[in-house]
């Protein structure tokens, strides 16, 4: 076999290139799908990366670690509540295009969430599916896959645990027995703690002590004694946030222009009751809290017994729940004094990572678009004057013509466009 002559093909590939630049003319059109494809890049990759590259791992000044050693990394996600039937009514075409571009969002930013910043531990903070609890089975496992399509993970090394939602098994005494065994077999048990990176995790279904069935509020009054037996610095995670006064606010990460307040309706309930959240504040004692559910951010300070703990509120994940700037949390743990520790409340660092706005993204393609039409109008106009000649003698087949060269140059350009777009699209689909 003759071996490939390098030398040559690079100079057959460098005079190529020199001359698609000799020959390229910096007309509009030209200049056009330029800005298209670099705007198509930012829009739908950089701009991605641009927002997880601006993240960091938080620490505690005073943490000493040996080299080479980080804290134990947690990324935190709340709220995906992949977009189905159940979400806004919608049907056919419509649902699936908006199934298409809820999950691309969030399979992109999980995708460069893995890569870059590299987490030890996920932990998907509830509200996985929308429509979770109402599914019959054979929707269900369709959703259930989707979502691994969309969760899937590039690290065999990451730990991955999951909290159940009101979306995903219903609320309090509606609780659906059928999709909670069903959450069981797919996702692990319902009320558990694990210990990571010294410290005791205790994932709590607080929806089932809020006048839920008996056997549900069993289970997680277990789970709250149980914990009492560990002297490890403790994590509370609960779906839905826990009891706070109507006059307590959020905090300055808040999107949204008001705080959380209670409220009730179908299957959902935006806090744990008073009672039961200071049954398990009092129980539990943790140090840090995290919940979701009510998709924006939010910190609130608890105190109880002995103690206080700030509850921090993860946004969504998802860019069609309501918040315009999704998120996600960062969860460093560094206790090496394990249940010695004097300062349980300095063994974790938490910060929140906000994600590109989506409907931003969307208008500035729009404005691009119409700024396309405007200049490639102008461009024509131009050339008209100049060589009016060209487009024939009458009125009539003057601008039957201008309109023909319009069209032409318009698909010309958006042709590039969509060229650059299905690759953007491709790059994280495959």
């Amino acid at each position: 076999m003759n071996s490939v002559n390098f030398p040559r093909v690079l100079r057959i590939v460098k005079k190529k290139i020199l001359l698609a630049v000799g020959t390229f003319s910096f007309r509009p059109p030209n200049i056009l799908k330029i800005l298209w494809a670099l705007l198509l890049l930012y829009g739908e990759i950089l701009c991605f990366y641009l927002a997880i590259w601006s993240c960091t791992w938080p620490t505690l000044s005073h943490w000493t670690l040996p080299q080479g050693k980080t804290p134990i990394r947690l990324a935190l996600i709340a709220d995906p509540q992949i977009t189905d039937a159940y979400s806004y009514k919608q049907h056919g075409f419509i649902l699936r295009l908006v199934e298409f571009y809820t999950d691309i969002y969030m399979k992109r930013t999980y995708r460069i969430l893995q890569s870059q910043m590299e987490p030890q531990v996920i932990f998907y903070l509830g509200d996985l599916f929308d429509g979770g609890r109402e599914w019959e089975d054979k929707a269900w496992f369709e959703e259930y896959d989707r979502f691994s399509s969309v969760f899937s993970t590039v690290k065999s090394s990451t730990y991955l645990f999951s909290v159940a939602g009101n979306h995903d098994i219903g609320f309090g005494k509606s609780t659906v027995p059928h999709a909670y065994d069903r959450f069981i077999d797919k996702f692990g048990e319902i009320n558990y703690s694990v210990n990571i990176g010294n410290h005791s995790i205790v994932v709590l279904n607080t929806m089932a002590l809020n006048g839920g069935s008996e056997k549900y509020a069993r289970e997680a009054q277990a789970l709250i004694e149980k914990s009492k037996d560990t002297l490890l610095p403790k994590v509370l995670i609960t779906h839905v946030p826990l009891y706070r006064p109507d006059t307590a606010t959020c905090g300055p990460l808040r999107n949204g222009p008001t705080p959380i307040h209670q409220g009730k309706g179908y299957q959902f309930q935006n806090l744990i009751e008073k009672d039961p959240s200071n049954l398990i504040l009092n129980g539990v004692k943790p140090v840090l809290i995290l919940s979701g559910d009510d998709h924006d951010q939010c910190e609130h300070v608890h105190h109880y017994k002995g103690g206080a703990a700030v509850e921090h509120t993860i946004g969504t994940f998802s860019w069609a729940q309501g918040n315009s700037i999704p998120s996600f949390g960062l969860l460093s743990l560094h206790n090496p004094d394990g249940a010695e520790t004097q300062s349980p409340e300095e063994s974790f660092a938490l910060d929140i990572c906000l994600l590109p706005n989506q409907l931003t993204i969307y208008l500035m393609y729009i404005v691009a678009l119409v700024w396309s039409i405007i200049i490639i109008l102008v461009h024509l106009m131009r050339e008209y004057k100049l060589n009016s000649n060209l487009y024939g003698d009458s009125k009539r087949s003057k601008c039957i013509s201008l309109l023909k060269e319009f069209f032409s140059t318009l698909a010309e350009v958006a042709f590039t466009a969509i060229c650059v777009y299905i690759f953007c699209i491709i790059w994280f689909v495959i």
